[in-house]
């Protein structure tokens, strides 16, 4: 977020060559509000976008040459995320949240299983942002019996399955936002009893 990208586009013609695109590319952002187009680019056909990071979030890119187009998938990430947690939601509301130092623990029975909805949130620059869709949910370890998952489905909340009979147990979901020196993390512990 704050920051600017530079894509170019490359074309191969009909007798296999390619090269980069210098001009006459056109450039567009599905979600402006997360990443923007900027300069020249932004109001008409050119070569390399230069594109800003407005909002976690993401946004596919789209280049288009004549009659050719393709796109690309823009992941805009905060630099500085602090107090990083998970947060339990009942009906679209936030309830218990835990940082990665202590566990969230959500139970839950083994006869019967069940499921949870979960966001993933983080501090930047004193505003809360909910960085759901763009963490990644890992168990870190499987059920003898029965079945845990967590959909990563890029959607808000994010939900766990937990299968009918599933062995007794706390089964850890390593909750993981960025990549790279931006990156956090905090823990759910799904308590199957």
């Amino acid at each position: 977020v704050g920051s600017n990208v530079t894509l170019s586009a490359y074309g191969v013609n009909s007798n296999n060559q390619g090269s980069y695109l210098t001009s006459g590319v056109s450039w567009s952002s599905s979600d402006p509000t997360v990443a923007q187009i900027t300069g020249s680019c932004a109001t008409g056909p050119c070569g390399n976008v230069s594109i800003l990071g407005v909002a976690a979030g993401t946004s596919t890119i789209t280049a288009g040459s004549e009659s050719v187009t393709n796109t690309a998938t823009l992941n805009v990430v905060l630099a500085s995320v602090t107090n990083f947690e998970v947060c339990e939601t009942v009906s679209g509301a936030t309830t218990s949240c835990s940082s990665g130092s202590t566990p969230l623990v959500f139970p839950v029975t083994s006869a019967s299983g069940g499921s949870g909805t979960f966001i993933a949130q983080g501090t930047s620059s004193s505003k809360t942002y909910d960085l759901t869709t763009q963490s990644t949910w890992t168990l870190s370890s499987t059920p003898l019996a029965g079945s845990i998952s967590c959909t990563n489905s890029g959607t808000t909340p994010e939900t766990c399955l937990i299968g009918n009979g599933t062995t007794v147990g706390t089964y850890p979901v390593v909750v993981t936002y960025g990549t790279g020196t931006v990156q956090v993390s905090a823990t759910l512990d799904i308590k199957v009893q």
